[in-house]
């Protein structure tokens, strides 16, 4: 019986933990990671989203993968390794108005940081006039 005491009090101990790193985000990080990233007119939209793609490159760990007029994906997530991997997706949200959308990818328990900060560092500089 105390055999197997170690690993249920080891299971149970990182069954908390992953409680603890699958919280659902409070009030102001879920506005954060819920508002819309957009941009009007064809000029303003290609900026933004060369903008998307240099912050990508510049801040990621993962190089960049995927480059298009409607996506920019890194290469990634690795393991179980705690750093972000990215998309960003570019669609017409209507009339001449884009939505830029950030999706931050993590295969760690622990998580790869803050999403809510990430989300609005990214979304700080691609907004930048």
């Amino acid at each position: 019986m105390l055999k197997n005491a170690r690993p249920l009090s080891a299971g149970v101990f990182l069954l908390a933990l992953a409680g603890c790193a699958l919280q659902p985000p409070n009030p102001q990080e879920a506005r954060i990671l819920s508002r819309p990233l957009l941009c009007e007119g064809e000029e303003r939209c290609n900026e933004m989203w060369r903008r998307a793609q240099t912050w990508i490159a510049n801040n990621s760990r993962y190089k960049l993968q995927t480059v298009t007029d409607v996506v920019i994906s890194t290469y990634g997530p690795i393991g179980t390794q705690a750093y972000f991997a990215y998309q960003v997706t570019r669609e017409r949200a209507y009339g001449k108005t884009d939505e830029l959308r950030l999706k931050l990818l993590c295969p760690n328990l622990f998580g790869c940081g803050n999403r809510a900060e990430e989300t609005s560092r990214f979304q700080s500089y691609v907004e930048q006039k």
